[in-house]
């Protein structure tokens, strides 16, 4: 549910194939197996007017759900926003 409905395969393919590595920031929790079990997205702002702004989105495997990994990768992210000048941090929250 990161993006709000249930994406396909597909879907997400195409998401990750947009990532920009260059412009913005990928953190992720692996699990003793070395499997990625939760990752987070910060988006810099491509606007030069909203260069202070960044979007972060998270995901967490369902089985490591409740263990405070997105609020780990929540903060970390939110350090490393803060040290390049962002002041505005948007969030996409579902119940």
């Amino acid at each position: 549910m990161r993006f709000g409905y249930m994406a396909t395969d597909e879907q997400i393919r195409r998401y990750v194939d947009a990532l920009d590595f260059d412009r913005d920031e990928i953190f992720g929790i692996f699990n003793r197996a070395l499997r990625l079990v939760a990752m987070a997205h910060l988006a810099f702002s491509v606007d030069p007017q909203w260069s202070t702004c960044a979007e972060f989105g998270v995901s967490v495997a369902a089985s490591q759900r409740g263990r405070g990994m997105g609020a780990q990768l929540f903060d970390r992210a939110v350090t490393h926003a803060r040290n390049q000048g962002v002041h505005m941090l948007f969030v996409h929250a579902l119940s």
